[in-house]
């Protein structure tokens, strides 16, 4: 899945600056059962460095372009490593959710995905577009 957000305090994306940049970004991540995480789901292996695409926003609206649709190659947020994605070429649904990063006694171990919500519930607060 493509998310955009913005945060301080983890330093997750080359388009940040400094760890207390609040920039809006984009990553691609990968959603799963991850134990720190109970019953949401978590970014189970997958969350790029790299922030795919452009995104802007606009008041309330989140308008994406030059998004890739095949094959992403890049390396991951949170270990390092190389990381290779298939991706589908069709936007199915758009969310908005809260993220929840969990720290242990080496740093960050999980980041879970919480609050989730369809976009068509938070219409009045939210809109997404994509421009392929």
């Amino acid at each position: 899945m493509l998310v955009t957000h913005t945060h301080t305090e983890i330093l997750d994306s080359e388009d940040q600056r400094f760890i207390e940049d609040p920039i809006w970004h984009t990553h691609f991540v990968k959603l799963g059962d991850v134990d720190q995480c109970g019953e949401d789901q978590g970014v189970v292996v997958d969350i790029t460095w790299q922030s795919p695409g452009e995104v802007r926003i606009d008041d309330n609206t989140a308008k994406f372009s030059g998004v890739p649709t095949d094959e992403y190659e890049g390396w991951d947020s949170i270990t390092g490593t190389p990381l290779s994605m298939t991706l589908g070429k069709d936007v199915s649904n758009a969310v908005s959710f809260k993220l929840d990063p969990i720290f242990g006694e080496d740093g960050l171990e999980a980041v879970c995905v919480t609050d989730i919500r369809s976009a068509e519930e938070e219409a009045s607060v939210v809109r997404v577009s994509c421009v392929a």
